[in-house]
């Protein structure tokens, strides 16, 4: 019978001091693997695509950018990249109503930010 109670009082005392030394340790620090900010995690289609077409436009490629970035929009409509290449794209190649369609596109998914003041101040260019 005292050995039990023996026993037992071991055992609360360490299991009592294991959580008191746990919860008075400083919090342990993990470090963070996040992508860098503007990165993303892993690479999409679209994100190929894209690439694919400022890097056609760069080369002076208006066939294959705009091959691509249509490709871009078609798997992700809603992506502004895609629909800002194809509207300077088609400004290049003198299609202004297509055009016009693709950089206000771009208006309308991003109202605000860097993509919509480009697209902003090309559509002053054709007015």
């Amino acid at each position: 019978m005292f050995s039990l109670v023996g026993v037992t009082a071991l055992l609360l005392g360490f299991l009592g001091s294991t959580v008191w030394i746990r919860a008075s340790a400083p919090a342990r620090v993990r470090p963070q693997t996040a992508p860098a900010p503007g990165i993303p995690a892993f690479e999409t289609e679209v994100d190929r695509l894209v690439a694919r077409a400022a890097e056609r436009i760069d080369a002076r490629d208006d066939t294959g950018a705009e091959e691509a970035a249509m490709r871009a929009a078609a798997v992700d409509p809603s992506d502004a990249r895609a629909h800002l290449l194809l509207g300077r794209v088609h400004l290049r190649r003198g299609r202004v109503e297509a055009a016009r369609s693709s950089l206000n596109r771009v208006v309308a998914l991003e109202p605000v930010g860097p993509r919509a003041d480009e697209a902003r101040a090309l559509l002053s260019t054709m007015q």
